[in-house]
């Protein structure tokens, strides 16, 4: 039997960008929350930065995951995409 593949692959900026919509959110609001440069939230938003512990715990404070699920999610992505 062949091993499935998903459609697309599921980046953590896909989630962020899934979580501003939920909260009627766009990026100027995330600069303010997380306090990042404009630059930085851009990066984060396509998956120019590698997500570290602080800001895993920033963004599961605001997103209500665990920081693990961030660090991990980041670490995947980065594993196979950014090698």
């Amino acid at each position: 039997m062949a091993k499935l593949k998903p459609f697309k692959k599921i980046t953590p900026a896909d989630i962020i960008k899934d979580e501003l919509d939920a909260y009627l959110w766009n990026e100027d609001d995330l600069v303010e929350i997380l306090e990042m440069s404009r630059e930085g939230i851009m990066q984060l938003l396509n998956n120019e930065i590698l997500i570290d512990i602080d800001l895993a715990t920033k963004l599961s404070r605001i997103f209500r995951q665990s920081t693990q699920f961030w660090l991990n999610v980041s670490k995947e992505y980065w594993k196979k995409h950014k090698k």
